[in-house]
C-alpha cells in the first residue's frame, strides 16, 4: 500500500529531480516527445513555458521519505485541467498514482 503524498510547486531545486522522473518513462518520452533522454535545459524551458500558459509545475512528494515521486502540471480555474502526471517509475503499479491523483482531485474540490 502506497504512503501518503503531497503536492507542492516545483522549485529550481527540483529540478535534477524532475529529469530524472522524465527519464525513467521511456515509453512517455519515446512517443510523446521523440526522445531517448531530456536534459535539464528542457525542464527549465518547460517550467518557463508551463508559467506563460498561466499552468502549475508541481512535484508529487512522498510524505514517508520526502523523495520526489512525480511531477503534476495542471491549470487552475473553474474548470481545472491536468496536463502532466508522471510518477518516477520506482512509485509506479503500486497504487501511488492513483493515490497522488485522488489528493490532487480532492484539493481541486477544495
Amino acid at each position: 500500500m502506497v504512503g501518503s503524498c503531497r503536492i507542492r510547486q516545483a522549485l529550481p531545486k527540483d529540478i535534477d529531480q524532475i529529469v530524472k522522473i522524465y527519464n525513467s518513462n521511456a515509453g512517455f518520452l519515446q512517443h510523446h516527445l521523440g526522445k531517448e533522454r531530456i536534459e535539464r535545459s528542457f525542464v527549465e524551458q518547460e517550467m518557463k513555458a508551463m508559467v506563460c500558459a498561466e499552468f502549475c509545475s508541481c512535484v508529487v512528494e512522498d510524505m514517508e521519505s520526502g523523495a520526489c515521486a512525480g511531477v503534476l502540471d495542471y491549470r487552475p480555474g473553474d474548470c481545472v485541467y491536468l496536463s502532466l502526471l508522471m510518477l518516477d517509475a520506482e512509485y509506479q503499479r503500486k497504487g501511488y498514482g492513483k493515490a497522488c491523483y485522488t489528493f490532487f482531485e480532492q484539493e481541486m474540490l477544495r
